[in-house]
């Protein structure tokens, strides 16, 4: 269901990217947050979604995708 079609959804963006490191010791994993970086205009998205992905020289990484939605109206472009 959509904002159009059904119960829809609420959603609020904060409008920033943040950053976050894992450390992983073997026995318990942690999370540090850095500074968040606010940008009104770019960064009006929606929550990533984050996949693994083999890069074209055969290393492992991570590829993100997001979606733009429009700043007055909750729908998407």
């Amino acid at each position: 269901m959509g904002p159009t079609h059904g119960p829809g959804f609420i959603q609020e963006y904060t409008n920033a990217s943040r950053k976050f490191t894992i450390f992983d010791n073997g026995v318990t994993l942690s999370v540090t947050h850095l500074s968040a970086i606010n940008d009104a205009t770019n960064l009006h998205r929606r929550d990533y979604n984050v996949v693994p992905q083999i890069m074209p020289n055969g290393q492992e990484g991570l590829t993100a995708f997001s979606g733009v939605f429009q700043v007055g109206v909750d729908l998407p472009f």
